[in-house]
């Protein structure tokens, strides 16, 4: 009981990191300009970029991206709980839970810093398994593996191995948003994706689930990447997600899961072969 306890907490100081995160980054935001504020003015003239307009971009963009954080949370704030769905009565109870709270140190007083680290990380995945801009990256750090499945499986059985893709079970652990275990899907191979983050398996319920066309929603991932960044442009693009929907990706006959929870723990037990799948 007492760990289901502190399960429990762990996920809501989750969730209310994500409910956090637009507080946080508007309070990042004025601290920017407050220090720039306080530069002499013959440094600041150095400075091409109209910072007042550079801001005011900065919180519109954060506000966005807490509004996409709004989408995401709808339907996660009791996703692992074993519980009816919330009435309207006890989701007003939560939110209350979490409003009370000042961001800080992890403390009663607030989320850990590293989680609110960890939302803008996750904001920043959307890019690489959703969306156009993320194709090249998935090629090179998917594609090794695609190809080999490709290579080892092919459509047409050969080999000592002639059962169809079809009858075949991929595990995937480390599924992050379930971009790869998707793909993998959608070449004809029943996959099941494995997520030990809360963080993730929040963000890839949303995106797997909530989708309903291309391109639905749009965020600015790159809104903290405040150094190494040649133009004001760079920082506050917009990224829209998803690039494909993955209901469509999955063909008749093919199954596709998610499980939550650490790998080791997870897939100990190994069941008799008359009852094994993967």
């Amino acid at each position: 009981m007492f760990a289901e306890e502190e399960e429990a907490r762990h996920f809501h100081s989750i969730v209310h990191a994500f409910k956090e995160y637009k507080k946080h980054t508007l309070q990042w935001i004025q601290l920017c300009e407050n220090n720039w504020a306080n530069i002499p003015a013959h440094q600041r003239a150095l400075l091409d970029d109209d910072m007042k307009a550079k801001f005011v971009s900065m919180r519109t963009a954060a506000k966005h991206n807490g509004h996409f954080i709004d989408f995401l949370l709808v339907d996660n704030v009791h996703l692992f709980a074993n519980e009816d769905p919330p009435s309207s009565s006890s989701s007003s109870s939560l939110s209350e839970m979490c409003s009370h709270h000042h961001y800080g140190d992890g403390s009663d007083h607030g989320p850990k810093l590293s989680d609110i680290e960890k939302v803008k990380s996750t904001l920043r995945q959307f890019v690489r398994d959703w969306s156009v801009v993320g194709q090249e990256e998935r090629h090179q750090c998917y594609g090794p593996i695609l190809r080999e499945l490709a290579q080892r499986f092919p459509v047409t059985p050969e080999g000592p191995d002639t059962r169809p893709r079809n009858e075949m079970r991929v595990l995937c652990p480390g599924a992050g948003l379930g971009r790869l275990a998707m793909d993998i899907t959608a070449m004809g191979f029943n996959c099941e994706g494995n997520e030990f983050s809360y963080f993730m398996l929040i963000a890839s319920n949303f995106i797997l689930n909530k989708s309903s066309r291309v391109n639905e929603f749009t965020l600015f991932p790159f809104l903290h990447q405040n150094v190494n960044v040649l133009r004001t442009e760079d920082q506050l693009a917009p990224v829209r997600v998803p690039d494909v929907l993955p209901s469509q990706m999955i063909t008749p006959g093919v199954e596709f899961a998610m499980s939550a929870g650490e790998f080791v723990e997870t897939y100990r037990y190994v069941p008799p072969a008359s009852l094994r799948q993967f």
